[in-house]
């Protein structure tokens, strides 16, 4: 599995290639063990050293790698000279894609060393991919508390946003109300002082008239 293998049409993803393509169950490739095959950009541990059980774990390796390079866009490894290429397959560490702390596990967990290690099938990749997608747990992280919890906050950010967005919109319209309310209060008051006012000077002019 190398990008160069995989057509995309309408959604859908064509493998164009099958030349190292075996029989499930088929058993290992014994008449080329010890022969590397494969692009040797995209191809497994267990395919760098000429291993003879190769399974469908190495095609979940190139489905990681392919990701990785869809990601990134450049493979995991990028030695130019062949045997130092491999090298680093077989024994470091892919650096992490750094896009996003989940897909970077599950790019880890398709790029381990030991294939039973990694995703068993592609469809348990493609269900954590599924996962992922759609802010649910992966499976290949822990699932603890606040990990759940996250995630459950981010499926429900549409509602989160919504629930803002009314409590702005309420403030914007009760806002000027209250300040409406409040200064209608404060005039009202003010008339009050003021008629109590007119009315006493006016009984003390009245008064002062009497008096001459």
């Amino acid at each position: 599995i190398k990008p160069s293998n995989l057509l995309v049409e309408d959604g859908r993803v064509f493998v164009v290639d099958f030349g190292l393509a075996k029989a499930v169950g088929g058993g290992p490739m014994v008449s080329v063990a010890g022969a590397v095959l494969g692009t040797p950009d995209f191809m497994s541990p267990e395919q760098a050293l000429g291993r003879g059980d190769v399974d469908a774990r190495a095609d979940v390796y190139g489905l990681g790698a392919t990701l990785y390079y869809c990601v990134v866009g450049a493979p995991p490894f990028q030695e130019e000279d062949l045997p130092e290429l491999l090298r680093c397959i077989v024994h470091q560490d892919a650096p992490p894609a750094r896009v996003d702390r989940d897909l970077d596990i599950i790019l880890g967990k398709c790029l381990r060393k030991e294939p039973e290690t990694r995703y068993q099938s592609a469809a348990e990749l493609a269900d954590d991919l599924d996962r992922w997608l759609t802010d649910e747990p992966i499976q290949a992280r822990p699932p603890s508390f606040g990990y759940r919890l996250k995630k459950r906050l981010r499926r429900q950010r549409t509602l989160l946003r919504a629930a803002l967005l009314a409590a702005v919109v309420t403030g914007l319209i009760l806002g000027p109300i209250a300040l409406q309310q409040s200064a209608a209060r404060t005039a009202a008051d003010e008339a009050v002082e003021l008629a109590e006012l007119t009315s006493a000077v006016m009984d003390d002019a009245d008064m002062i008239r009497r008096l001459g």
